[in-house]
This record gives C-alpha cells, sequence and structure tokens, in this order.
C-alpha cells in the first residue's frame, strides 16, 4: 500500500508528503492541487479496509516510537 515506507517515519507523514508533492515544481500560473494532509489521510483511511481485504496492503506492527 505505501511503497515509499522507507521515506517516512509513519503514515502521516507520508500523507503529508503527498499533501504537498509537486509544489515547488509548478509552472507558472499554474495551481496547486489544493490538497491537505487531512484530506488524504481521509482517502486513505476509507480505501484502507477494501486494500487489506483484496491483500493488496497490510499493517505491520510499529518496532519503536
Amino acid at each position: 500500500m505505501w511503497a515509499f515506507s522507507l521515506l517516512h517515519a509513519n503514515l502521516w507523514e507520508a500523507c503529508a508528503y503527498v499533501a504537498n508533492a509537486g509544489r515547488e515544481e509548478l509552472e507558472e500560473g499554474e495551481q496547486p492541487m489544493g490538497l491537505t494532509v487531512d484530506r488524504v489521510a481521509q482517502e486513505v483511511a476509507v480505501n484502507l479496509p477494501m486494500m487489506i481485504a483484496t491483500r493488496c496492503a497490510f499493517f505491520d506492527p510499529v518496532a519503536a516510537l
């Protein structure tokens, strides 16, 4: 589910990365997509049960906080 988990300490940080992705790369006059961290996390939460049920995603236990 989270193919780049090695880049982020947790799923919330990954959602923040997605929400902010590409803002530095906008062309002149181009508008950001308007994603918020909350919205990205909500989309993950809504789709996670289906992804787990179909074995496209799974949770690993946290080794350390």
